[in-house]
């Protein structure tokens, strides 16, 4: 029988591929690449979907343990064998993944060595520089930050979006308190076990997160990734409506930050 049969069978089949990946780095990242795989379905929605176009550069904002680009990887190499169901998008092939992450315990995990088309770098995303691609992803990262912080990042990353360009921003809904508090404390709880402390985090309501993302020339189309978890989870597939370099301040709050920023002495 064919393990990659049907788009469930795939899927089971492409999260055994990525977890023999990791298991040759580190036992805990393949148990927790398998885990996650199977429970959060927004890894699945971005590939079922075709939301990284063949060809694409790809920039994954707090990358963790690489599990993007190892998805895509794999993805690429069902197509090249002619497994990659009919029904779904197209797999990404040939596409260039630069990872940036701010933990080097997670970039240790990364199985480096076998992705040749992904680039993984110990990096700050509030202080460095973003190149220009076709997809940022940033998947359930912004509310470690505050708000000041999450717009500029915003405002930089819509900067690197070449034209028809999308940002993948996995974030979670404020206007439903008691399951936007449970997500985001299975987030810190999570992140404190994989040694990056208790941070505290910075949400938004849908409509806040659509105002900013409206301010920076995105057309967005929201979509419901909870799965079967008791989460106010979101995918807003954000797409550069226009050609022009953004360059005006989404918020106040932003601006005022940023200008604070240039007079800090030294």
């Amino acid at each position: 029988m064919n393990a990659w049969a049907g788009a469930d069978g795939h899927w089971r089949a492409l999260v055994t591929c990525v977890s023999d990946a990791y298991r040759a780095v580190d036992s805990h990242a393949a148990r927790f690449a398998s885990s996650k795989l199977k429970r959060d379905p927004v890894f699945r929605h971005v590939f079922e979907h075709g939301l990284i176009p063949p060809g694409a550069t790809v920039l994954d904002l707090g990358c963790g343990q690489g599990l993007l680009a190892c998805c895509a990887a794999v993805a690429a190499d069902a197509q090249q064998r002619g497994v990659w169901p009919a029904a779904w998008g197209p797999a990404p092939t040939d596409t260039r993944i630069i990872g940036l992450e701010l933990s080097p315990r997670q970039l240790r995990r990364a199985p480096a060595g076998r992705l040749a088309a992904a680039r993984f770098v110990l990096a700050d995303m509030r202080h460095v520089d973003f190149p220009p691609c076709d997809v940022v992803a940033c998947i359930d990262t912004l509310h470690y930050m505050p708000l000041c912080e999450q717009d500029e990042v915003l405002l930089r990353a819509r900067n690197a979006l070449r034209a028809g360009g999308v940002l993948l921003l996995r974030v979670n809904d404020a206007s439903a308190p008691l399951r936007w508090r449970l997500g985001l404390l299975i987030d810190r709880i999570t992140r404190a076990a994989q040694g990056s402390g208790f941070e505290p985090v910075h949400g938004r309501t849908l409509e806040a997160w659509l105002a900013v993302l409206t301010r920076l020339d995105f057309e967005v189309e929201c979509r419901p990734m909870d799965g079967r978890l008791p989460f106010a989870n979101l995918l807003l597939v954000a797409r550069a409506a226009g050609r022009r370099k953004t360059t005006f301040w989404p918020s106040d709050e932003l601006r005022d930050h940023l200008l604070s920023r240039q007079l800090r002495p030294g």
